[in-house]
Order: C-alpha cells, then structure tokens, then sequence
C-alpha cells in the first residue's frame, strides 16, 4: 500500500482557489477539494479548521488581487483607476466578484473592503476637501454604479470589456456624479465666504 500523500497548506489552498475561480467558492467542498488532490478529506482539515475557514482566506486572497487592480494606473485620475480596476477585477475574476458582492456571505470581509475603498477614495484630489456627509452621497452613487457594471460584465451581459471601453463607461458615467459634488461643494464654499 502506497503511503499517504501530504499537501501542504500552500498547495491544498492554490487547488482551493483554483478551483474557486473555475467553478464558484460556493461549489466548493471538501469531498470535491480531496478528489481533486486525489486524497482524502485529512489533509484538509489538517491545516484548515473548517471549509469555512477555508474559503475565507480564498476571499481574502481574492479582494488582495481586487486591491492590486485598483492600484493599477490607467488613466491620469486616481479616483478613475479604483473604478477602472474593480471593473476589471469582476472581468477577470467574475466567481470572485459574485462571492465578494453578489452571494452575500462574506459581508464582513466585504463591509471592512468597502472601508477600505471609501478611505482611499476620499483621501483622492476630487474628494478630499468635501464635506464627509457630501462625500457620502457621492460614494453611494459611485458605489451603485460600479457594482452594477460589475455585476453586468461578470455576467456577460457587456460585450466590449476592453480597458478602453471599461475606462470610457467609468468614467462617463462617474465624472458627471463627481463633477457635480465638486460643483455643489465650490458653490456652497463661495456663497459662505459672501454670507
């Protein structure tokens, strides 16, 4: 009898993931993690304490690679290559995107990105003097927009996902919501220097 193949936790997690951008974090089990290491279900739970657990760390994995996509440049506007980048994340890695955003059972992990998206965003030229109650309209409505798009080009449903034609989307449909915060924050200012 052959021994037992060991994995190390590296290796069970990089088939863990590979098979949750295949297939979806929601089709993924330990059974079907097992036979494709073609093991047992042991040196899962060696190094995992749960499934659970297990695709935690897939989503975290997952919104690092999101992190370094909005990081990219793609245009000379920091607050356009966030958007550029998230768009693009859903394009290339659509079953995360849905974990992340649309299967709804990681909203911690989320809520703690989306932190993290509203504090970089706010600390960007366009937004970084407006008043936070101002800013958070804004981001509602930039929020709405991107996560729509998102959900449409993991989807499908958007042919054209070419960086072009993404950054085009973005920002034609993010610079008007941004332009007019800009505006209504400039006027409000000018008209409490006259009052």
């Amino acid at each position: 009898m052959a021994p037992p193949k060991t994995y190390t936790k590296e290796q069970i997690f990089r088939k863990a993931f590979e098979m949750a951008l295949k297939d979806g974090i929601r089709s993924l089990t330990a059974r079907g993690l097992a036979r494709k290491l073609k093991s047992s279900i042991v040196p899962i739970y060696t190094h995992f304490k749960s499934m659970d657990r297990l695709k935690q760390e897939i989503i975290l994995e997952g919104i690092k690679i999101l992190k370094e996509y909005m990081e990219k440049t793609y245009t000379d506007e920091e607050a356009s290559n966030m958007g550029i980048g998230i768009v693009l994340y859903a394009r290339d890695y659509p079953n995360l995107f849905k974990a992340i955003y649309i299967d709804g059972d990681y909203t911690g992990i989320r809520g703690e990105f989306d932190l993290y998206v509203r504090q970089k965003l706010y600390g960007t030229p366009f937004f970084r003097n407006m008043a936070e109650a101002d800013f958070d309209s804004v981001f509602l409505k930039l929020i709405l927009f991107i996560q729509g798009y998102c959900t449409l080009v993991c989807t499908g449903e958007i042919e054209d996902t070419s960086v072009e034609a993404i950054g085009r989307h973005v920002n034609e449909s993010c610079d008007p919501i941004i332009y007019q915060a800009i505006f209504k924050t400039d006027f409000t200012h000018l008209l409490r220097q006259f009052l």
